[in-house]
């Protein structure tokens, strides 16, 4: 479960450590189908960044595709990268 996942960090992540987990992550162009490929081989590196290329034209959508880069990294139990890309999605989607 995701959320249990969430919930057993000791630490959320700072304002300051999404800023600099977000200036690490490079914007890849690519559409839906790009994203979808890199969501089916488990490529949530790649699939946050075409999030952050996606939020620039389309926050909402941007920040959809980052929920599910996040969900994918907690599935793969990279808890610190799904902390971070969550935090993240909210951002773009404000």
């Amino acid at each position: 479960n995701n959320l249990g996942q969430l919930g057993n960090t000791e630490r959320i992540p700072s304002a300051n450590d999404v800023a600099v987990f977000r200036a690490s992550i490079v914007p890849l162009e690519g559409g839906e189908q790009a994203f979808l490929r890199y969501q089916l081989h488990r490529e949530y590196t790649r699939m946050l960044g075409i999030s952050l290329h996606m939020a620039q034209s389309d926050p909402a959508k941007g920040a959809r595709w980052a929920i599910l880069a996040a969900k994918c990294a907690l599935d793969c139990d990279d808890v610190d990268f799904g902390w971070k890309a969550a935090l993240l999605a909210q951002q773009l989607g404000q």
